[in-house]
C-alpha cells in the first residue's frame, strides 16, 4: 500500500486590530493628518472610522488601514482604505472592498502582502493583494478557497 501526501502551501497572517477613532496612539504629525484626510478625502471624521496600523514596508513608520465604523456589524463588505503618512500629508496606496484584510507574511517589492476576505458566502475563500509599483497602490495578485 502506497500512501500520498499532498500538502499545501500555507501562509501565515497577523491580524489587524482596529479601534475606533483612535488617534491619541499615533505619532503627533499623524494626530493631525489623518483626521485632515478623513474629513478632506473620505467625507468622514475619524470618530465614524476604526483605525489600525500596521509597518507594511518594514521602515519603521506605520501606514494606517481604515474602515467605517459599522463595517463589521452586518458582516458586509465595506471599504478598507489603505494610507500612508508622507511629509506632504496623507496619501492612499489604495481601497480595497473588504469583511477582513489580514497581513500577509510575504513581501513584494518590500511591502507586506494583503489577504483580502471579501467573499460573503465562503470564509475560506480569501484573494491575495500585493504592492503594484507602477500603480502606486495595492493590486489582486491570486485568489484561494
Amino acid at each position: 500500500m502506497l500512501a500520498v501526501i499532498i500538502s499545501c502551501p500555507s501562509m501565515a497572517a497577523e491580524r489587524l486590530i482596529f479601534k475606533h477613532g483612535t488617534v491619541s496612539a499615533l505619532g503627533a504629525s499623524s494626530r493631525l493628518a489623518l483626521p485632515e484626510y478623513a474629513t478632506n478625502v473620505l467625507g468622514t471624521s475619524v470618530e465614524n472610522l476604526e483605525i489600525a496600523s500596521a509597518d507594511l514596508n518594514q521602515d519603521g513608520i506605520n501606514e494606517f488601514i481604515v474602515k467605517p465604523l459599522n463595517c463589521n456589524k452586518n458582516s458586509a463588505v465595506c471599504p478598507h482604505h489603505i494610507l500612508a503618512e508622507t511629509p506632504k500629508g496623507v496619501i492612499s496606496l489604495g481601497t480595497i472592498p473588504a469583511k477582513t484584510i489580514l497581513l500577509g507574511q510575504d513581501s513584494y517589492h518590500g511591502i507586506r502582502s494583503l489577504m483580502v476576505f471579501s467573499d460573503t458566502k465562503n470564509d475560506f475563500a480569501y484573494n491575495i493583494f500585493v504592492w503594484n509599483p507602477p500603480a502606486s497602490s495595492f493590486k489582486p495578485k491570486d485568489s484561494r478557497s
